[in-house]
This record gives structure tokens, sequence and C-alpha cells, in this order.
């Protein structure tokens, strides 16, 4: 690693771990908890700020593209960071009661790492977009896909993971409601961000007037809720409960973040840029 990545990673340390490890130390309830949220607060701040100012290095910009990553990365860094805590919390509980010291190291070392992730995940993601600099489609594609089904897709892989490996026994309506009621918010927040994305990120990404960058940019928005809910519209008008539809639903077209986004982010992108450039011919 080049010296100055080494200072930027020992900064970000420095500006971020404190806030966690302060709990640690003080070892109530509350400042366990107030430790905690303002960690992950600063992770995801901090560093955005940090590298939002960054010079402009040779060749390569590394402010603005790490920086947007960053604000997908820590999210999904915590959330999982957060289920791992969750299904070891006993192991956790068990090391502070019987050996001070080495619960306090544990926690700083995971801080620690959680911050050294997000920091390679985010100079990798932002090395790679730029590297598609003259694929300018496919650099779009992947960067909404990027910024839209990361996140839900961390929400919906953590709860699995951890429903089944705690092996969480549940009456089968109880089951039903906790897995629709997650698949829905998880829905629900890549239609949120995907919105985000198209109003900042496209728009910006985008060449041309404001006014062809405008209208891109909405019917992008416009094609996208409809292509993405066209799956969801037509299961629920499938007849029948055949048993295959547990496995092979049209719905699931959908509802995967990612997945989903891959082949609705293309269609709504393509659709979107020839309406532009058919209205603006």
């Amino acid at each position: 690693m080049k010296k100055e990545y080494r200072q930027s990673l020992f900064l970000l340390i420095a500006l971020t771990v404190p806030f966690g490890l302060g709990g640690v130390l003080v070892d109530t309830s509350y400042s366990l908890w107030m430790g905690t949220i303002l960690f992950f607060l600063a992770g995801w701040i901090m560093p955005f700020f940090y590298y939002m100012i960054q010079k402009r290095r040779t060749k390569i910009e590394y402010g603005g593209y790490r920086g947007a990553a960053h604000l997908v990365i820590w999210p999904v860094s915590s959330v999982f960071a957060a289920a791992l805590l969750w299904y070891f919390l006993d192991v956790f509980q068990r090391l502070n009661s019987d050996n001070k010291i080495l619960f306090i190291l544990s926690a700083f070392l995971i801080m620690t790492a959680l911050i050294v992730i997000s920091f390679a995940a985010a100079y990798y993601s932002a090395k790679c977009y730029f590297r598609l600099k003259d694929k300018e489609f496919l650099r779009r594609w992947l960067a909404v896909c990027f910024f839209t089904g990361l996140i839900p897709a961390s929400v919906m892989i953590s709860f699995f993971s951890l429903y089944f490996l705690q092996s969480i026994e549940l009456a089968p309506y109880y089951v039903l409601f906790f897995v629709t009621n997650m698949i829905e918010k998880a829905f629900l927040l890549k239609i949120g961000l995907a919105m985000i994305t198209f109003s900042l990120y496209l728009y910006f990404s985008l060449n041309g007037t404001k006014g062809k960058r405008m209208t891109e940019v909405i019917f992008t928005a416009i094609f996208y809720l409809m292509i993405i809910y066209i799956p969801i519209v037509f299961s629920l008008y499938i007849p029948g409960n055949a048993a295959w539809r547990a496995y092979a639903d049209p719905a699931y077209l959908s509802i995967f973040p990612v997945l989903s986004g891959l082949w609705s982010v293309f269609l709504a992108l393509w659709l979107g840029n020839k309406t532009a450039q058919w209205i603006f011919s």
C-alpha cells in the first residue's frame, strides 16, 4: 500500500473508531448503544467528506468516485456487521463479563476492520468505474444497479441468514408475515433509491443540454416504474396456486435486488435514452 493511502486510512480510523471505542470504555448499556450509533454515523459521513475534498490526482480523480461509492458501501458493510454482531451477541456478552481488556481489543479490531474493508471497497469500486469511462452506457447501467441494489440486497441477505442460522422456530403465519414484510420493505427501499439515483447520479452523468438530460431522467424513471411492476402484476393474474410458484414465480424477477436491477435498469436506461433522442431529434 502506498504511503498516501496508509496515511488516509489511519486518518479515517482516527476520525471514526474513537466514537465507538468511547462507548465500549464507559461500558454502560446507554454508552454502548450511543457509541455504536455514533461510530456508524461517523464512518458514513466523515470518509465521504474526506474523499470529496481530496485533490485531483494524476489521471484518476479519486475523490468524487470514492465518496459516491462509500455512500453505498458503508451501509452495506454496516448491515452485515450488525448481523454478525447479533449472531455472536452471546459470545461478546460473555467476553465482556469474563475479560474486559479482550472485549475492548475485540471491539477495536472489529471497528478497524470495518473501516479497512470499506476503504478498500470504495477504492476498487471507483477504480472499476473509472476504467469504464469509454463505455458510457455500460458504466451508467452498472452504477445505477450498484446504487439501487446493494443496500436492499444486504438487508435481505442478513435477515434471512440470521433466520436460518439461528434456527428460529415460528408458526408458519409469523414466518410468512416476517418474510413478506421484509421483502416489501426491501422492494420499496430499492424503488426509493432508484428515484434518488436517477435524479442525482443519472442527471449529472448524462451529456447534452439541461432539458435533454432532464427529459431522459424523467422518462427513465417512468419506464423503470412500469417495468419493475410488470412481473408482479403478471404474477397476480396467474390462476391457481401451483407448487412451482414457490420456486419460479414471475414476481421474483422484480423482488430480488441487484438481479432484478440488471434487467429492469438496462431496459429503463435504454428506453429513456431512445425516447429523449427521439424527442430532441
